[in-house]
């Protein structure tokens, strides 16, 4: 695979147990399809609950042409805004990889951390709703969805614990 930008040769590296793809000398990093998502999981584990929808909001979804091409089968790479912030990625409609320009996949993550950090308790029960209904018909298949599940009420746990101290009082005191 070759950098459409600079020409380089991308070379791999190993990150948290994966194997994915970087250009040299731009710092691009290449994600074959479904790998962004296991390298969100393993960069955050609080974020593993959190899906890489890219177009949660289809009405919000909006694509145009890059001038960059796909590193694996040399097609034209799409833009799309990374939900509502100002990160733009490069989607290729055939393989389905993502390729980020340098920083971005740090960015993406500081913009889930907000997205989670953000959730209040009412949020988290609509999560924990949705996790179960993944359960049965997510893309992860049921064990990873059932550990988003857990995920979702441990955190829900912990904010409840923040914004209603007596509450998570209460809990501490039953019996176990």
């Amino acid at each position: 695979m070759h950098c459409s930008t600079c020409s380089e040769k991308f070379i791999e590296f190993e990150y948290k147990g994966l194997r994915l793809d970087i250009c040299p000398k731009c710092n691009r990093l290449w994600f074959d399809r479904d790998e962004l998502r296991k390298a969100k999981d393993a960069k955050d584990e609080f974020l593993r609950w959190v899906d890489l929808d890219l177009w949660k909001d289809k009405g919000k979804f909006r694509i145009t042409q890059s001038p960059k091409l796909c590193p694996r089968d040399a097609v034209p790479l799409y833009e799309t805004r990374y939900d509502t912030s100002d990160i733009i990625v490069d989607v290729c409609s055939v393989c389905e990889g993502v390729l980020l320009d340098k920083g971005e996949f740090d960015k993406i993550i500081i913009c889930l951390q907000n997205y989670v950090s953000d959730e209040n308790i009412r949020s988290y029960l609509k999560d924990i709703g949705a996790e179960v209904l993944e359960m049965f018909n997510g893309p992860e298949g049921f064990s990873s969805e059932a550990k988003d599940l857990l995920m979702v009420i441990k955190l829900l746990t912990y904010r409840i614990g923040v914004q209603v101290p007596i509450l998570a009082e209460i809990i501490r005191q039953l019996p176990k």
